[in-house]
């Protein structure tokens, strides 16, 4: 299997009417469920209770990332891998299970609106899936829009259902893997008339979407709920699991990989946060050209050539000059800018910094609000997965956005813009069998975590070996490092679930 995949790899994807009510069906039960969830979890805080019954779930710690998120893994106390699936709520849960693969919860708070974190997931083609996946460290080797199965409605800006294929990049001493799935995003109100936001992901057999020679085709199950704050914050919680099969050499680190996936997901915040950002940028840019003013706009400071101790820089967003005294630490913010990768950091002043948190409206599927890299736009052979176009029936996945030209982003993207390279650039003849790291650094952007402990507890899985959480320097409590550096009609299906709100207190 050689990589880039060619553009005619993934042929249009035909779904039946009956399928499509199933999968829509899948989904909703999903929602309802996490639902469920926070309302069994919340009751648990209201009583006093830690989030989780400590007899059946154990402390993984908590997010390098994300602080207010702490993840659990459920535990096994004797009980036979069978008895232990029958705690999970659906057929393809309580499988994973069966195989001896662990049942994570997140449950906490993170950073960010409702919004961003919503922008931040939305991907309406292949250009601005590999846009998104260009924020986390690292990204995918490849992946493919293969159609969508729902699109956004008036009443739902952030409504979707796409069938997406992905290969991560894993190190090359354990066994290659790839994934099918759809990906299901929206907003909902519940019977109280509070807001939330969700995302599924559900693995799927689709025959267009074939295994491959010498990579394992994982299964991932995995639901996620978000609440806003009057604070700037989102209640969060996740629950989900993995489905290796025969996949064995992965196994041995799979419940802290698993922990650290759930982790990344709420990285969807920082996603919409720099989509933001670019988009304030690019008509910045073409209103005015940035040039550097001799002072700082903030504290009217000028460098000194006697001095290294101040110097002069433009914020990327706005083009105001502002100096290194006045520029804070967290200044450099990812923007989808730049010639040498699809994301990089830039200096940010802290005007510029606050305004994502701003409510604006956003319509992802509108052309105005689709922020694609400016790599992607320069040099659109880089999406090398969109296939062509198919001008089918209704019976077919709507794939017209998966091939969707570059002229609308183009245009409202403004190219003058400098710009930036795709995910893997150098992956043209990539094989498998060949594949070796050239050198230790790529392992880096893999932490790993391995116990010297001998003895196997009897609440721990049938692992091979169980991953503890790193344990930061100089932190108290543990922390799942992560792999990387980064609607629902209420009214029919939600009326018997109640809005409760719960905050993760350190036990």
């Amino acid at each position: 299997m050689a990589l880039p995949l060619p553009r005619t790899d993934f042929p249009p994807v035909n779904v039946s009417a009956v399928e499509r009510r199933r999968l829509s069906a899948m989904v909703r039960r999903r929602v309802i469920s996490i639902l469920e969830d926070e309302r069994h979890y919340s009751d648990r805080l209201r009583n006093k209770e830690s989030v989780v019954h400590p007899w059946e779930w154990k402390s993984m710690g908590k997010s390098s990332l994300q602080k207010g998120l702490q993840i659990y893994r459920r535990r096994r106390r004797g009980r036979s891998l069978r008895q232990l699936a029958m705690d999970e709520d659906f057929l393809e849960a309580r499988q994973a299970v069966e195989l001896g693969h662990p049942s994570v919860i997140a449950a906490g708070r993170v950073n960010g609106s409702i919004e961003n974190m919503m922008y931040g997931m939305s991907a309406t083609s292949l250009a601005d899936l590999l846009t998104g996946f260009s924020y986390y460290n690292p990204p995918p080797k490849e992946c493919a829009l293969l159609g969508h199965l729902d699109h956004a409605t008036p009443e739902d800006p952030f409504h979707s259902a796409d069938f997406i294929w992905a290969l991560p990049k894993l190190p090359s001493f354990v066994d290659q893997l790839d994934v099918c799935y759809l990906k299901a995003t929206g907003m909902g109100v519940d019977e109280d008339g509070k807001s939330y936001g969700y995302l599924v992901l559900h693995s799927v057999h689709l025959p267009e979407c074939p295994e491959y020679n010498r990579i394992t085709r994982a299964k991932m199950y995995f639901a996620c709920l978000f609440r806003e704050t009057d604070d700037g914050y989102l209640d969060v919680m996740a629950r989900g699991v993995f489905n290796l099969k025969a996949s064995r050499t992965v196994r041995f680190m799979l419940a802290s990989a698993t922990a650290s996936f759930i982790a990344g997901l709420f990285n969807g915040v920082g996603v919409g946060e720099s989509k933001k950002l670019t988009r304030m940028a690019r008509r910045n840019q073409a209103r005015q050209n940035f040039a550097k003013k001799a002072k700082c706009t903030k504290c009217l400071e000028r460098p000194s050539s006697w001095s290294w101790r101040v110097s002069l820089h433009l914020c990327r967003v706005c083009g105001v000059t502002i100096c290194s005294k006045c520029f804070a630490k967290d200044s450099e913010k990812p923007l989808f800018l730049g010639t040498k990768k699809p994301c990089s950091k830039f200096k940010c002043c802290s005007d510029c910094r606050g305004k994502p948190i701003d409510t604006i409206g956003i319509h992802p599927a509108e052309a105005e609000f689709t922020v694609i890299a400016d790599f992607y736009l320069t040099c659109p052979q880089q999406v090398s997965l969109s296939s062509s176009d198919s001008d089918e029936d209704d019976a077919n996945l709507d794939t017209m956005h998966r091939n969707r030209k570059l002229d609308d982003a183009l245009a409202t993207n403004s190219s003058a813009m400098l710009t930036n390279s795709t995910a893997d650039a150098s992956l043209a003849g990539y094989e498998f069998e060949n594949d070796r790291f050239s050198d230790m650094s790529e392992l880096d952007s893999v932490d790993f975590s391995f116990s010297s402990r001998k003895d196997i507890e009897d609440d721990d899985l049938d692992l091979e070996t169980e991953l503890r959480p790193e344990t930061v320097t100089g932190s108290d409590t543990n922390e799942v490092v992560p792999w990387g550096g980064e609607g629902i009609d209420s009214t029919s299906t939600m009326t018997s679930r109640r809005h409760l709100q719960f905050n993760v207190v350190d036990r």
